[in-house]
């Protein structure tokens, strides 16, 4: 074997070893990224799942007003106290 065969074999030998720890750095980096999204995602529907309960049990009519479409979501209480069904009112401004 030639000096220079050596030298490219260790120095490939180099270069596998430190990708395949940067490949597993970044598998375990990525994996903690996607966990913690997962963990934020849940935690907003159990919120979202509380709220809706709060808002049941209070018996309040709530609406709300999503400025950047322009649309607007009235509860089913808030149209029950208007005198209007669920489906009787629309989800828009002009409501």
């Amino acid at each position: 074997m030639r000096e220079t065969d050596w030298v490219t074999a260790v120095i490939l030998g180099l270069i596998l070893l430190l990708t395949s720890g940067a490949g597993v750095a970044w598998w375990r980096r990525d994996r903690a990224r996607a966990l913690a999204a997962a963990r934020v995602s849940s935690a907003r529907l159990e919120d979202e799942r509380r709220w809706k309960l709060a808002l049941d049990g209070a018996g309040d009519g709530v609406w709300d007003w999503h400025l950047d479409s322009e649309r607007v979501e009235f509860s089913q209480q808030w149209k029950a106290m208007l005198g209007y069904g669920d489906m009787d009112l629309g989800n828009d401004l002009d409501t």
